[in-house]
Parts: structure tokens; sequence; C-alpha cells
């Protein structure tokens, strides 16, 4: 048998799931990834499908009628090309895939798409609005699905600061609206989490408010109630819970220019809160720093929790000129750290200062920065480290960080907002100034395709 494509098992072709990522970016035709791969020994790469849409039912450009005639505009006024569609929500588990495009060629403007065998996309999109009077549009801003089945979703307009949130029973064939986000009176972000088909939470940070509010649902999102928060609640960072009480509030890595935080500028680094009892309290967490560091600046990964209280912190340290991550694990739900490895990276952020006069005049965030991490089990870990103008170095351990594989990737743009493992070989990463936006990997990030599902 040939080798197949990521996530794929060869005895099922389309079955589970599991969790998340963001990302504003560009796309090309599946085709086109076929071509890429053609020959090579990877023949499927990500989904390297001549297919792009079978079995699903994404809406097409209607086509020309044969009777009609073309008329050329006399005028002389320059018109502005519409946006290309883009990838704004990349969402990867085993065995599921969830793709949200922005400025798609659609009657919404916007298109959700899933997979379950990285080969054959579906059209799954919610009822969202249309285009306003002005042209503008809802995008797709986060994913949290449980299986194949079960998901929500959250939709995004800017002009009218509107956030929505839709959830569904049977793989997006019917969607149930579940209401705005409260308290989303200006620029505003939405984070969602679920953890069983009952019980989530949904996060809004207000940019220019500089608030956080949490509200929880315990019937599957149908009712939410707000969780009055202490004074010591954190005003920054994702949301991740690993059961009805346990959860995490940590930036991301990158820092996720989409949700304002107090570690989303240089020389500012983040914490990790934790809370045990539902979101009602939260307390910061500390871990100590690996030798070698002593005086290292931290920023502070959001943790990956797995079965049996098992979770994955991964800490980026600047110590001088020296960058690093350094992976902590826990067997207690995140109650205690033990330092399980220390990576050195090639990071271009180095304390105080980066290896530019002006990361501004290069990148509009913080990707390419920062490095780029993803814990795809609780031994598996991947981070994506070093950038402009050269390619990434990608590393990756499947034995806990015991070892570690550096290679030098090609495909792989400098500039990476967020990296999304399922095991020791496969991954997504989105990515600005390149193609689609979406680019993935099958065989451990040596070599990485365009990902562009249904445009």
């Amino acid at each position: 048998m040939g080798p197949q494509g990521p996530g794929i098992d060869p005895d099922v072709s389309r079955t589970t799931c599991m969790k998340r990522f963001t990302g504003f970016r560009r796309v090309v035709p599946w085709a086109l990834i076929g071509l890429l791969a053609a020959g090579t020994a990877a023949g499927f790469a990500l989904g390297l499908a001549e297919t792009p849409n079978a079995g699903g039912s994404a809406p097409r450009a209607p086509s020309r009628d044969p009777g009609a005639t073309s008329t050329t505009s006399s005028s002389t006024v320059s018109t502005v090309p519409p946006q290309p569609p883009v990838v704004s929500v990349a969402y990867l588990r085993p065995h599921l895939g969830v793709v949200g495009i922005a400025n798609a060629p659609s009657s919404a403007g916007a298109r959700l798409e899933l997979t379950t065998d990285f080969v054959h996309w579906r059209d799954i999109t919610p009822p969202i609005p249309g285009p306003d009077k002005y042209g503008d549009t809802y995008r797709f801003t986060d994913v949290s699905f449980l299986n194949p089945r079960l998901g929500w979703v959250v939709a995004y307009s800017e002009p009218v600061s509107s956030l929505r949130l839709y959830r569904t029973t049977d793989g997006g064939r019917n969607w149930r609206y579940e209401g705005q986000a409260p308290g989303c009176g200006s620029v505003c972000a939405e984070n969602v989490d679920f953890v069983d088909p009952l019980h989530g939470w949904r996060e809004v940070i207000e940019a220019m408010a500089g608030q956080v509010s949490l509200a929880s649902t315990a019937d599957g999102g149908r009712t939410w109630s707000p969780v009055h928060n202490p004074a010591r609640w954190p005003a920054a960072g994702l949301l991740s819970f690993s059961d009805t009480d346990h959860g995490f509030i940590a930036d991301t890595l990158p820092p996720n220019d989409d949700f304002p935080t107090t570690g989303n500028s240089l020389g500012h680094f983040s914490e990790l809160w934790s809370t045990s009892d539902g979101g009602t309290t939260w307390q910061q967490d500390s871990t100590e720093l690996p030798g070698g560091y002593p005086t290292a600046q931290t920023y502070v990964d959001l943790p990956t929790s797995f079965e049996n209280s098992n979770v994955v912190l991964p800490v980026a340290l600047f110590e001088a000129n020296t960058t690093a991550v350094a992976f902590y694990t826990s067997r207690d739900g995140g109650a205690s750290w033990s330092l399980a490895s220390v990576e050195p990276t090639s990071s271009l952020l180095h304390q105080g200062q980066a290896q530019w006069p002006s990361i501004s005049s290069v990148v509009g965030g913080l990707e390419g920065v920062f490095p780029s991490v993803s814990v795809a089990a609780p031994g598996t870990w991947w981070v994506v480290s070093g950038a402009w103008p050269g390619h990434p170095m990608v590393q990756v351990t499947s034995d806990s960080g015991g070892s570690w594989t550096n290679l030098n990737s090609t495909g792989l743009p400098p500039l990476i907002s967020s990296l999304q493992a399922v095991n020791a070989t496969t991954a997504w990463a989105t990515v600005d100034g390149s193609g689609c936006g979406l680019v993935g990997t099958a065989n451990g990030g040596a070599t990485w395709y365009p990902i562009c599902p249904g445009i």
C-alpha cells in the first residue's frame, strides 16, 4: 500500500476528531497541490486531491449564458480588485479538518468547509447574514468540534461589532443560532471551548475597552450564564478547559493578533492563569526556570490537555541572545508542573530587542519573531522557529524531548501565525504573505504544501 495522506487511517475513510486554531490567510486550488506532489514518494501530502469538492456542496461560480452578449465598459475609472479568498480559521485533529474561508465566492461572502479524510471537502456553512449594503461580510474566527458531527463556530463582523455563535449536531447540514456574545460593544474577539456535548465556555475580549468576559453553558449552548469573575481575573489570553472544572488562560506562540493581549508587544511577556472551579475563581500558575536560563523572560503558551489529567505546557525562554522552548508536564491537571525538556531555538526575538530595527516594517504582527509550538500528544511536540528572510527550522520530538529531529523545511513561508499538529508527521500552519495562507506537511515538517479547500 502506498503512503497515506495525513491523518488518514488506511482502514477508516471518515471517522473521529478533536481541536483548535486561528489565522487570516490566502488560498490555492487543491488540484495545484496534486501537481506539486506528482511523482514524489509522498503521493498524498495533506490531501493532495484532484477533486477538491467531491462529495461536497460548495457553491460554484454561476455559469455564463451561451446566448449572452459581452459588453466592454468605456469608463476609464479604475476599480479596486476584490480581495482574494483567505483562510480565517483552521482546525485540525485526527480524521477531522475544518477551515473557514473569508471573501469566499458565495452568497454569504464566507464559507466553512469540513473534511474527514483530508481529500474530500464539503460545504458546511451556517446561515450567517450576507454582505451588508457596503459589501462587508462576516468571517469565521473560532471553531470547537468534539467529533465530525458535533461542533460550534463563531462568526464575526467587524463593521457592526457582531459575534454570532452557531451549533451543529449533524456535521453542518443544519445549524442552530445560539445568539450574539454578551457585552460586545466595540471591536471584539470570541473564543469558544467545549469539553463535552453539554459543557462549554465563551470568552469575549473587547479590544478597545480592554475587557474580558466569560460565560458558561451546561446545555450545549442553548442558554449561557455569565461567570462573575473576582478582581483577580486575567485581562489577556486564550481559553482552554480540560474538563468541567479545570481550565487555563494564556497567550499563544506566536501571540495571536486577533486576541489583543498584554503579551502582544515586544518586552511584555505573559503569564499562565488557571481555574479549578469552572472559571469562578482564577489564580496565576508559576513554573521554575530551567538551569541555564536563570534570568530569562518567559512567554507562556496555552496548555494542551489529554486524558488521565495529563497536561503539557510550552514556555518560550528569552535569555540575552539565547532562545529556547521549555516543556513542562503535569499528571494532576496542572496543579503541579515538572520540567520535561528544554529545546534551543533560532527565534528572532532576543531579550529586549529583535534582530532588525523595526519589526513593524517587516511584518504586521509578531509571526516569525516568536517561535510557534504545537503539542500533538503527551510526548509529541513541534517547534518552528527562525524565519525572516530564510526558511524556518522545524523541530519535532515523539519521546517527550528525549530526542529531537531538526529539519530545514521547504515550502514553509517565514511568517507563521499558528501551528497545529496531530502526530509526529502531520501538521498545518497558517502563514502570512504566501499563496493560500494555509500549508500542511505529511513528512514531519520537511516539505510543506498549500491547502485551499473549496476555492
